[in-house]
């Protein structure tokens, strides 16, 4: 698989002052949306004055590119990393799943964060959503290449058109953040069910073999 070069993330070390007001924002975002929350909102949920928020912030857009980022960064970063310290002999499969274990873990551990990124993306100005989109077409990338990978290897259908089976992938992980509940089911539970359908479809072996078998018919005599 090709090696991606380390990231490079513009943004300031995020420490103190700046760390609050952008987990309050990914907090408010991910309630509230983009339209309905105000840097006084923002303000009131960190006790520090407006003022002082631009201090760090321009405006709320350049929290919004932020919160988008980090949702982002922190899933790309944690999947990388755990796909690059696989042993060589991982099996094409065990990579795969451990990429789609990891990416579903992290929208549930980085909650605000990457609930924030699923409805901020639709709603954010497009001059924010632009240059974000740099940093996520970097990631669906990286889920194209590892698809290629599984071509290569005749492991996947050589006719599947990778970005498109990307954008799926994903998309079907993200939008659990808008259902799951702790309360109802386990992580890992949603995770082994989610990586068992992605990976083998609905339907067993035995099941497709059998509707493939020619059925039993009745001669009529007339």
């Amino acid at each position: 698989m090709q090696k991606f070069a380390p990231l490079v993330h513009t943004r300031r070390t995020i420490t103190g002052t700046r760390e609050r007001v952008l987990d309050a924002s990914a907090r408010i975002f991910r309630s509230r949306g983009y339209a309905e929350t105000t840097m006084n909102d923002i303000a009131e949920a960190t006790g520090i004055k407006a003022a002082s928020i631009y201090y760090h912030f321009k405006s709320k857009d350049e929290i919004v590119e932020e919160v988008l980022n980090l949702g982002t960064l922190r899933v790309f970063d944690a999947v990388r990393h755990a796909v690059d310290n696989l042993p060589p002999e991982t099996s094409f499969r065990e990579k795969l799943a451990l990429a789609l274990r990891t990416h579903l873990t992290l929208l549930h551990t980085q909650g605000d964060y990457t609930a924030a990124n699923v409805r901020l993306f639709p709603e954010a100005p497009a001059h924010v959503v632009e240059r974000h989109m740099s940093l996520r077409r970097s990631y669906g990338l990286y889920w194209q290449e590892m698809l290629r990978e599984g071509q290569a290897e005749g492991l996947v259908a050589g006719s599947l058109d990778v970005k498109l089976a990307q954008m799926l992938l994903l998309g079907a992980l993200n939008w659990s953040v808008q259902w799951y509940k702790p309360a109802l089911y386990e992580l890992e539970t949603i995770a082994a069910s989610g990586i068992s359908l992605l990976l083998d479809g609905l339907l067993s072996a035995d099941g497709v073999a059998a509707s493939d078998k020619p059925g039993d018919t009745e001669s009529v005599d007339e």
